[in-house]
């Protein structure tokens, strides 16, 4: 990201003061002796290495140079450090958040539509964000860097225009993934997150910052920070000895879709994975997470025929919304299993009006 490769030459730049050196005079030896630099400080474990010595290539390139943190060498040295270095004092292992879990936060996000929740502007933004992050299978990156109009809502449907994905910003315009979910319940959340955004007093560009943040000091910390406050307020939190970050998300979800029967190549595209990701295999995917109520609902829709468009879904003014192609009967069935008290309101009679 643009920060870490801000982070990554600053880095580098202190370096090289302290060697004499200047940034561009650099070979792969000095990249060797940068990397025992960043072992002795102790601050960059070597499986972070890279976004570090992608800065100085980038750096060199755009200097019309050939890159030089790479190569046998620099690979050696990386390697040589991962076997030396020790985690000192090491905190909570990260775990994937269970599509239930998920399932609990967008019900309180949809109990808050309803008037049942008190209202919040900052609980709801942090409820709605969580959600479409466990939808879109997104890296805190890419949910923190969303901006007015990369969302369009409809209906039943929620377009996302992806503008910002880990090591693909020079994608142009024209070529960027347009995400398209046929949810009728996930539409709804998101159009009621429009309505607050709309009248609230004037809002920074990007999606998901309310009147009082300064997004452009957003780190990658700051989608942990709405899925944990998320957690608190629906009583869920890990297992001891684990922690939910935003890693939880995106594994979770990835995990969820698996086992409801996307493809690895349906969820590296969607989630901006590479071919054949190694990465997805090993760090985010759980082979053992099930097929439960949950993870259909949020992902049943990609593999389902679209039911019927019914004439009408009443309900509760603020949720009035026409034509569902949810196929019903597994977010009744879902709705069911993962706690709704009342679902009757969800599910559509055979003529197409609300029942319950």
């Amino acid at each position: 990201t643009d920060e870490t490769y801000e982070t990554g030459m600053k880095s580098f730049n202190t370096f090289c003061s302290n060697e004499g050196l200047s940034p561009l005079d650099a070979t792969a030896s000095t990249i060797v002796r940068y990397i025992s630099w960043l072992g002795l400080k102790g601050t960059v474990h070597a499986s972070s290495l890279q976004p570090y010595l992608s800065a100085i290539n980038n750096y060199f390139r755009l200097h019309h140079r050939e890159p030089v943190a790479l190569g046998p060498l620099v690979t050696a040295a990386r390697q040589s450090l991962a076997k030396r270095q020790r985690t000192i004092n090491p905190g909570p292992a990260r775990i994937y958040l269970p599509a239930d879990a998920a399932f609990k936060i967008f019900k309180y996000g949809y109990e808050y539509l309803q008037g049942v929740r008190p209202p919040d502007a900052t609980a709801f933004r942090n409820i709605v964000a969580t959600v479409f992050a466990f939808f879109f299978f997104d890296r805190s990156g890419t949910t923190r860097a969303v901006r007015d109009g990369d969302v369009s809502v409809s209906t039943d449907t929620v377009v996302f225009l992806v503008y910002h994905r880990k090591g693909k910003d020079d994608v142009p315009d024209t070529q960027r993934p347009k995400l398209v979910i046929r949810h009728q319940y996930f539409a709804t959340l998101m159009a009621g997150y429009l309505r607050l955004r709309a009248q609230l007093p004037v809002v920074p560009p990007y999606f998901f910052a309310l009147p009082q943040d300064t997004p452009e000091s957003w780190s990658a910390k700051v989608q942990t920070d709405w899925l944990q406050q998320s957690l608190s307020l629906v009583g869920v939190f890990p297992p001891a000895g684990f922690v939910y970050t935003s890693h939880s998300l995106r594994s979770g979800s990835a995990s969820a879709a698996r086992a409801v029967g996307w493809t690895l190549e349906q969820i590296e595209y969607w989630g901006g994975w590479s071919l054949m990701s190694k990465a997805l295999r090993q760090s985010y995917i759980v082979p053992t997470v099930q097929a439960c109520p949950a993870a259909k609902f949020f992902f049943d829709w990609f593999l389902s025929v679209p039911a019927a468009r019914p004439a009408a879904l009443s309900g509760p003014s603020a949720l009035r919304w026409q034509n569902s192609c949810v196929p019903l009967e597994n977010v009744y069935s879902a709705l069911v299993n993962c706690g709704f008290a009342n679902p009757h309101w969800y599910c559509i009679s055979a003529a197409g009006t609300a029942s319950g």
